[in-house]
């Protein structure tokens, strides 16, 4: 997918809903993409008025559409998640011990799965 050494923007993969990387990607006829629960919680919001639209732009759309994952998006986001595994991974070489790294690649796996979207700011604070 994405070409080796070039660098993949998160934010340009972030769901305007929830702030974080997209899960099960879902693009809406306007052109925008959420992860799939966003934009059905949203939705479900919305479904008393009987007109559903989209949180950015607000194009509206009088049913609720029954939206496919966009796989390639998912496959970018992917992607992006190995190469944000893979970058943090070698500031994880610094530490003395295999036990301290295998401490260090367990943590950066549960900061990864909690919030993906602040990994890129990690090794800046470990420079603190």
């Amino acid at each position: 997918m994405a070409q080796r050494g070039a660098q993949l923007d998160p934010l340009k993969f972030s769901c305007s809903i929830c702030l974080d990387l997209l899960k099960d990607p879902v693009t809406v006829p306007c052109g925008h993409s959420y992860c799939s629960n966003c934009i059905k919680g949203h939705w479900d919001v919305e479904k008393n008025k009987g007109i559903y639209s989209c949180p950015q732009c607000r194009k509206t759309f009088r049913r609720k559409l029954n939206l496919k994952k966009n796989i390639l998006l998912a496959e970018l986001v992917e992607d992006l998640k190995k190469t944000e595994l893979q970058r943090l991974s070698t500031w994880t070489k610094g530490f003395e011990t295999s036990v301290d790294r295998q401490k260090q690649a367990e943590l950066v796996e549960k900061i990864m799965e909690l919030q993906p979207s602040v990994s890129s700011l990690i090794p800046q604070l470990m420079l603190f």
